[in-house]
């Protein structure tokens, strides 16, 4: 497994957490849902888009270096 599938694992893993919220925020929709998405879920979501970006450079430079001590 290299690290471009786990990282699209887990955006995956993400993108079904956000249909959850989806869902639930039709019927909780009070000043602490939305605190809720602000705090935990909004975080998450930014971090895991950064994480992608990350994981392709990193995947790439370690493709660099297999190939370099070929």
């Amino acid at each position: 497994m290299n690290i471009n599938t786990s990282a699209a694992g887990l955006a995956g893993m993400t993108k079904e957490l956000m249909r959850a919220w989806d869902e639930t925020s039709a019927s909780w929709r009070d000043a602490k849902a939305q605190e809720f998405a602000q705090t935990y879920l909004l975080p998450i979501s930014d971090a895991v888009q950064s994480l992608a970006v990350v994981a392709d450079k990193l995947d790439r430079a370690i493709s660099q270096v297999r190939e370099d001590c070929e």
